[in-house]
């Protein structure tokens, strides 16, 4: 980061995003404050002991949360307390304390009929997890008193070795000789965990507020393999193309989900998919 970042403090600072925003955040203020699931229960968050000094502070990032569409739809009485009204209750004090939230939503928020879709797009869930993002979208701004920013995104994925994520898994069950089976009608915006990082720290200089979608071009989970099997140096005949209804998942899963970049984000230029699966070819695998 060339600019410089206002002071952040991050609660999920044991997450995936979240430990990587907070490791941004101390590289500019050494003491900024990560809390961690243990310090701040989501099924009844309280800040009311949080010792920080809030003036220091101008935003507070929320990146905890009980992930995954399937666990949410099994479970949506336990995950709606915890990722709806605990994560308003979270915008709700830091607001109170003068600390501006930044929240992670999701692009499950749409049922993929009428993609790509804008920063203003109306939500249209189709799953408990994405109703669940929904209504924190709908209301974030009356929590925080106008001042916090919702940042959308679609699949993460970073390049480091041995990680698990996206690309990583694809490249390492086909060279490990398995087959990779793929959606040709799943259609997202996969972006490298960089730019999430990036990317909110930019739309926080520039005081952004409200919703902004931040994602990477668009591919089929079909296309995508077939990159990751010309990385690996494997026949194209390894990747099985299928369609999302065959994997019989007891939720609906939505397609084409195709985020158009927020405004708020001009002249940001995102990292190409192609350009990862290079990254990782030439990481000695």
């Amino acid at each position: 980061m060339q600019t410089q970042i206002p002071k952040t403090l991050v609660i999920g600072a044991a997450g995936y995003i979240g430990r990587a925003m907070h490791l941004v955040a101390k590289q500019s203020f050494p003491d900024a404050v990560g809390l961690m699931r243990n310090h701040v229960p989501l099924e009844r968050p309280d800040l009311s002991n949080l010792d920080v000094d809030q003036r220091e502070y101008e935003w507070g990032i929320i990146a905890a949360a009980i992930p995954g569409l399937a666990y949410c739809e099994a479970n949506p009485e336990e995950t709606w307390q915890c990722n709806v009204e605990g994560t308003l209750s979270l915008a709700r004090q830091l607001a109170e304390i003068g600390i501006r939230p930044l929240w992670f939503s999701s692009d499950q928020v749409f049922d993929g009929t009428a993609s790509p879709y804008t920063d203003s797009a109306p939500p249209s869930p189709v799953n408990e997890y994405g109703r669940q993002k929904a209504e924190v979208e709908a209301n974030f701004s009356d929590a925080s008193r106008g001042t916090g920013l919702v940042v959308r995104l679609s699949k993460i994925y970073d390049t480091t070795p041995g990680s698990g994520t996206l690309l990583d898994r694809m490249l390492t069950n086909l060279r490990k000789g398995c087959t990779e089976r793929a959606a040709e009608d799943l259609i997202f915006c996969p972006t490298h965990l960089n730019d999430v990082v990036n990317c909110a720290f930019l739309l926080m200089t520039r005081n952004a507020s409200g919703i902004a979608n931040v994602a990477a071009g668009p591919i089929s989970r079909l296309d995508l393999a077939h990159m990751a099997a010309d990385a690996a140096g494997v026949d194209h005949s390894r990747v099985k193309p299928m369609r999302l209804a065959s994997l019989k998942e007891p939720f609906f899963r939505p397609g084409p989900l195709e985020l158009i970049p927020s405004p708020k984000l001009s002249g940001y230029a995102f990292r190409d998919v192609a350009e990862s699966f290079h990254e990782l070819d030439g990481s000695g695998y």
